[in-house]
């Protein structure tokens, strides 16, 4: 079997904080997890925008879990949140609450022969798109060795002008064996 990268889940949450004490906060969902589809659980690609290669994306079970898993040429995931657009205001957004960003992903089945790579990166983007901070959760490269699941967490306090998420994965391995696994 060759390895692929595994996505169990993701997650992009907004953290009412102390900064925005005293002032009326939208109804906007703070403290939720504001990915639609952020783990695979209706066994889909809902709300993710992807781009397959070799095999491309498939659904597979690792360790009883549901999850994403890539194939032997470059397979990436995004999404992006408008962040008015799910309930912030300017104000809030521009008073530089922190936001939680996250993800678990595992590399199995190498058996001593396999190389390859997984990321999860994060884009901050202003009103027109553009990037104006970038959050790598996770750029692993694996040679030979399996990756257990792993979960990566950072949390950031985001920048003034900030409007929207991208929220990136990539993943692949060097074997050109057809499928998921």
């Amino acid at each position: 079997m060759s390895k692929r990268f595994y996505i169990f889940a993701a997650w992009l949450t907004m953290l009412a904080c102390s900064m925005l004490s005293g002032t009326a906060m939208a109804a906007a969902p703070w403290n939720a997890n504001l990915l639609v589809n952020p783990s695979c659980d209706n066994s889909d690609y809902a709300g993710w925008t992807k781009t397959d290669k070799g095999s491309g994306w498939g659904i597979n079970t690792a360790d009883s879990r549901i999850c994403w898993a890539s194939s032997y040429d470059l397979c990436t995931m995004e999404q992006t949140v408008n962040l008015p657009d799910s309930g912030f205001t300017a104000t809030e957004l521009d008073a530089q609450p922190f936001l939680v960003l996250g993800g678990s992903y595992c590399c199995p089945w190498s058996r001593g022969n396999n190389v390859g790579m997984a990321q999860i990166i994060a884009y901050i983007l202003d009103e027109s798109g553009d990037t104006l901070q970038t959050v790598t959760l996770a750029d692993t490269t694996y040679q030979a060795q399996d990756i257990p699941w792993t979960i990566v967490v950072q949390n950031i306090q985001l920048p003034v002008g900030s409007r929207s998420v991208k929220f990136y994965f990539a993943g692949k391995d060097s074997r050109g064996w057809v499928g998921q696994y």
